[in-house]
Parts: C-alpha cells; structure tokens; sequence
C-alpha cells in the first residue's frame, strides 16, 4: 500500500475500510454499525466517504469486527494488511489537524448561527463544557497531550458564539446518563455541574435533562444542528471530535 497525496489520505482510508467491511460480510455500513458499539450509520459512511477520519475509539474495533468473515469466520484481515491500514490511519489522522474535515462545514455555520440545537448521551455537547472537562474526555479518548491541548482550545474557542452583545440561542437537551458518566477526576465533574447550572441562568440559553427511562430513538447517537441565514446545518457530534 503506497502512502497516498496528502489530501487523499482519508479518502484512501475510507475505501480501504469499506472494501474491508464488504470482504468480512457486512453487506451495508448499517450491519456493521450494529457490531460496534456507540457508533451509527451516519457516523460510518462519513468515514467510508472520507470526510471523517475515525478516532481512536472506532478504528481499532473496526478492524476487529471486520477480521474474520461475520458468516464463515474464515479469517479476512491479515496481520500485513492490519498494519498497512493502521499506517495509512496513522497518516491520515496527523493530516486530519485539529478540526476534522468533516466538521468544518458545521463549524463554519455555528460561528454565525442565531440558533443552535445540541442533543447529547454519554458526554455533555462541547459548547458548555469547561476546560477541564473537555481537555480530560480527550485525554480519555486515547489523544496525547499536546493533540488534547491544540482540541481542547478549538472547543473553548467555538463557545465565544454564547457570548457577546447578541449571542446565539442555544437549547441543549442531555440524556440523564451524561450527568453521571464520570468524565477526569470528581474535581472536573463538579466543576463542570456547576457550569451548566451558571448556564442555565442565562436568557439565550435553555438546558434540558431527558430521564434515563428505557429505549427511545435519540439514543441511536448525539447530534447538533446549528441554524442561520445560511440555513440548517447538522453534525453528528462524537466525543473523539
């Protein structure tokens, strides 16, 4: 496998990753999705599509559950191709930066969008984390110091939009799970409990707990929408991100 352009690198990944899935017997990403925990279609075809490169917590169980044929169990992905792929995700996540491809569009939509919408599960959304606690949940997410450094200051960045003379409305409504999923020491989480309440106090903000109450649809996975002149834009939000 030669080491691709640098601006296909990813684009060389997600068809590496879906030639993979095919080949183990997984004949739509939603059949693979289903082996893998905590992951939706949307958040696969991103990365079949090349506009995502997984994170830590997806690529390796990706591998895992495309190792062997899902049917016959005969074995698909060789130590060689393991480690050709691994290389090629090495590659393509160092060219990814701090702000996934994938995510700029959103980005670029939240900085000047009037209204934002934020549905979150296991992890608060990254517009009222503190720093603490979102520098510990990427330090969790298998990032090394420095990465969680350079991703951290793009969240805390991105929060200036809930600020100002005319900030933007935002309306966060969190599964009771993330309330209690314990995120660094109990030190972050304190902290961070006590921001969502000083957020709570705020006119252009509106905060929402979802009891933890059995099965419903929006536990398939978080998302944001952000809302503004240029329309809608949605983001399937991840912690890794």
């Amino acid at each position: 496998m030669s080491e691709p352009d640098e601006n296909l690198a990813a684009v060389r990944l997600g068809d590496e990753l879906r030639q993979l899935r095919i080949a183990a017997g997984y004949p739509s990403i939603g059949a693979l999705a289903a082996r893998i925990d905590g992951y939706g279609d949307s958040m696969l075809a991103t990365v079949e599509t090349g506009r995502r490169v997984p994170g830590r917590q997806l690529f390796p169980p990706w591998l895992d559950a495309c190792a062997v044929h899902v049917q016959d169990k005969t074995p698909v992905l060789t130590e060689g191709h393991r480690r050709a792929l691994t290389a090629l995700w090495e590659l393509a996540s160092k060219r990814e930066g701090p702000i996934p491809e994938f995510a700029q569009k959103y980005f670029a939509q939240e900085a000047k969008a009037d209204f934002v919408r934020l549905w979150a599960l296991l992890f608060l959304p990254g517009l009222p984390q503190t720093r603490a606690y979102a520098h510990a949940m990427f330090l969790a997410g298998g990032l090394d110091e420095d990465e969680a450094i350079e991703k951290t200051g793009v969240r805390m960045g991105r929060q200036a939009i809930l600020d100002g003379p005319d900030p933007a409305h935002a309306t966060v409504v969190i599964h009771e799970l993330a309330l209690h999923f314990r995120v660094g020491p109990p030190e972050v989480m304190i902290a961070q409990l006590q921001r969502l309440l000083e957020l709570s106090r705020r006119p252009n903000l509106v905060i929402q707990v979802v009891r933890d109450d059995g099965y419903f649809p929006g536990l398939r996975g978080p998302y944001e929408l952000a809302s503004g002149e240029g329309g809608d834009t949605g983001y399937p939000a991840d912690a890794g991100r």
